[in-house]
């Protein structure tokens, strides 16, 4: 099973304001979170995979 990530207009905005003015340490943070997410999801047990 995969999981597929859909972003808000106003989160994509919201990344995209970051992204403008280099905030290099806000971005590493929003990277850092998706990848732990990614990685929870993997652990989801097949059993609670609807």
């Amino acid at each position: 099973m995969s999981y597929v990530l859909e972003f808000s207009k106003i989160a994509l905005t919201d990344i995209d304001k970051h992204k403008k003015p280099g905030d290099k340490a806000t971005l590493k943070k929003i990277e850092k979170l998706l990848n732990e997410l990614m990685e929870i999801l993997q652990k989801v047990p097949d059993s609670l995979k609807s």
